[in-house]
C-alpha cells in the first residue's frame, strides 16, 4: 500500500518571519506506520517547499498513492481541505484522511463542507492512524471502521465519530 503524508501549501505571512521548518507530525505518524509494518510511506512538505498544486498534482498522478494523510490547523483547514478534493480528482480510488487540531474538535464541519474527506483522525494520531490504515490495508475499514477508536467519517450522508482513543501511555515507545 502505497502511502503519501502532505504538509498542505499554506501561508499567512506570519509564520515565515520565523522561518520554514518541516512538520513534526509526519516523523511521528510515519515512524508509527513504519513500526507497524508499512514502508511504502513519503512525506510531501508542500508548505517548506512551496509545491503549488499543479506540481503537487503531477506528483500525485506519478505517485498514484492508495492512502493520503493531510494536516490542518485552523489557519490551514480550507487548504488542507482543497488538497484532498486535489488527491480525489487525480486519485479517485485513493483513500484521503485528514487529521490536526482542527479536525479533531471540528470534524462535524470540516466533513460536512469537504464530504471526499473518507476519515478524519481525532486526537493524537499515531495509534490511530496505524489502526485505521491497518483496516484499509485488510480491505474492512468500511467494516470495522465503527470499532477504530478516534476517527470520524460520513455513513450515508451522517457525521459518525467513534470514541475518543486513550492517550498513549508511554511516549518512548514512539520511533
Amino acid at each position: 500500500m502505497r502511502i503519501m503524508l502532505i504538509q498542505p501549501n499554506y501561508h499567512s505571512g506570519g509564520a515565515e518571519i520565523a522561518g520554514n521548518w518541516p512538520a513534526s507530525w509526519a516523523p511521528y505518524v510515519g515512524g508509527a506506520l513504519k513500526t507497524a509494518g508499512f514502508t511504502d510511506i513519503e512525506f510531501i512538505d508542500a508548505m517548506s517547499n512551496f509545491i503549488e498544486d499543479d506540481e503537487l498534482a503531477k506528483i500525485l498522478q506519478d505517485r498514484q498513492p492508495d492512502v493520503v494523510l493531510a494536516t490542518a490547523i485552523t489557519p490551514m483547514i480550507y487548504k488542507s481541505q482543497s488538497t484532498l478534493k486535489l488527491v480525489k480528482q487525480i486519485c479517485p480510488n485513493a483513500k484521503a484522511i485528514m487529521g490536526g487540531v482542527h479536525p479533531t474538535y471540528m470534524y462535524r464541519e470540516v466533513l460536512s463542507e469537504a464530504p471526499w474527506v473518507d476519515y478524519i483522525i481525532r486526537g493524537e494520531g499515531e495509534e490511530v492512524t496505524v489502526n485505521l490504515l491497518k483496516a484499509i490495508a485488510n480491505g474492512t475499514d468500511k467494516i470495522d471502521r465503527q470499532t477504530i477508536l478516534g476517527i470520524a467519517f460520513l455513513e450515508e450522508e451522517k457525521v459518525v465519530a467513534t470514541p475518543a482513543h486513550p492517550p498513549i501511555k508511554d511516549l518512548n515507545t514512539l520511533t
